[in-house]
């Protein structure tokens, strides 16, 4: 590397179209045959695999053909040697021709534009390492990163998780590649400069031959349901709350009989709990021994319930009458 000089190999040639002799072993001869809109994204990716920041140096980029036409490829190589000083010395890599598999991305990319949200492959290797093979360009409104970024690492994904769903979420990933059921999570996303948003994936994974595990899955942003959901619970708790500290005694009986809200000042005044008196036909005995008086209580009841029903039917018929809902108030 010190004198930029390179081997290229005979397949290597062949694979651009190019004779033995037509090319020479300088790095100029790979250098000029990247295409120019990569060119910039390549040097900056073996930049920092020369500087020590990543252990391997990979990237996809097109390499123009002795005809002219360009070729996708799977450029990946290591620094194998360095002098006294860490200057690298010498550096082994490969090309792998990948342009059918770049055509058939480019055609789930245009089918991908037309799905809200983003269709993506997360494999996850037996070491731990994990990357994604395949990420539509969604994936950017998702997590604020370009497709290309994830091919390598993963782990730039996990860094924009919510630090609060970061641990429940690799745990879910974990059990998944364990029992190759499908995920479905949802969690909150980080990008910097942005909202928090919430997203919602789900993948169905499957082992492969190298033991590695692949999930096929579909992410998409779910903030504004969310947001409602949440709203919903709070006003759901408040309402529960204010029943609950009503002066008066209430409980809320349901189509089946079962008694399945008794607020505070209920119990304080008759003292009977959820499990000694769960239905209503368990609370008639209890709260009125006398059978004569219990008839005409239950008679005076089945009445009011037939008249809400008669109003509710009117109602839902155009009638102006409102419907009334099954509950009971004992002041």
């Amino acid at each position: 590397m010190a004198a930029d000089t390179v081997y290229f190999s005979p397949v290597w040639k062949t694979m651009l179209g190019y004779a033995e002799g037509d090319i020479g072993d300088s790095l100029q001869e790979w250098e000029s045959r990247v295409h120019p809109d990569d060119l910039a994204r390549v040097h900056a990716d073996v930049a920092r695999h020369l500087a020590g920041e990543t252990a391997v140096y990979e990237n996809v980029h097109r390499m123009r053909c002795r005809d002219g036409s360009y070729k996708w490829v799977q450029d990946r190589g290591q620094v194998t040697a360095r002098d006294a000083s860490g200057r690298p010395t010498r550096l082994i890599g490969t090309h792998t021709d990948v342009t059918a598999q770049r055509q058939h991305q480019e055609t789930l990319d245009r089918l991908a534009e037309n799905v809200p949200g983003a269709l993506y492959q997360y494999q996850r290797e037996p070491d731990g390492r994990s990357h994604f093979p395949y990420a539509s360009p969604g994936v950017q409104d998702i997590y604020g990163l370009p497709p290309q970024a994830l091919c390598v690492d993963a782990e730039q994904v996990f860094a924009r998780i919510h630090p609060d769903d970061l641990q429940a979420l690799r745990e879910s990933v974990l059990a998944s590649a364990q029992t190759l059921e499908l995920w479905r999570t949802e969690y909150r996303v980080l990008v910097p400069g942005e909202r928090e948003r919430w997203v919602s994936g789900q993948a169905r994974p499957a082992r492969t031959a190298s033991g590695a595990v692949l999930w096929h899955g579909y992410i998409h942003d779910v903030t504004l349901a969310k947001q409602q959901a949440l709203q919903l619970q709070e006003t759901e708790r408040l309402l529960r709350h204010l029943m609950q500290e009503m002066p008066i005694g209430l409980c809320m009986i349901n189509a089946a009989g079962v008694i399945y809200f008794r607020n505070r000042r209920f119990q304080d005044l008759f003292g009977y709990t959820e499990a000694e008196v769960p239905t209503l036909g368990q609370w008639w005995p209890r709260a009125y021994p006398d059978p004569h008086y219990r008839e005409q209580v239950i008679a005076a009841w089945n009445a009011d319930l037939a008249q809400a029903g008669a109003q509710g039917a009117r109602s839902r018929t155009g009638n102006t009458a409102s419907p009334t809902a099954t509950a009971g108030c004992i002041r």
